[in-house]
């Protein structure tokens, strides 16, 4: 089992890292730790709101978790998908 949880964490962050390099932003790697949390120590409870008793607070954080990872989402295939160009033209030079 622990094996398993290794070899994904290894590929998750390999494919993580080439992210990086091919961003070229080094930032990333505040992540790592999260990461590593996620798939390793599972120390923080990321769906503690699941387990709640009360249905007003899962209703609420569920959607909450949907609009986060919506815009999170969102955010990168807009940046990573769609502005990524460059306007190939001196027509934007000071003359």
């Amino acid at each position: 089992m622990k094996k398993k949880q290794w070899i994904k964490f290894a590929v998750v962050t390999v494919l993580y890292l080439l992210f990086l390099l091919w961003v070229k932003s080094w930032w990333g790697l505040i992540v790592v730790p999260f990461i590593y949390d996620a798939y390793i120590s599972k120390k923080i409870k990321w769906t503690w709101w699941k387990k709640s008793k009360n249905a007003t607070v899962r209703t609420v954080m569920s959607w909450v978790d949907a609009i986060v990872f919506a815009l999170i989402a969102v955010y990168f295939v807009n940046i990573y998908a769609f502005q990524n160009y460059a306007i190939p033209s001196s027509s934007l030079e000071k003359s």
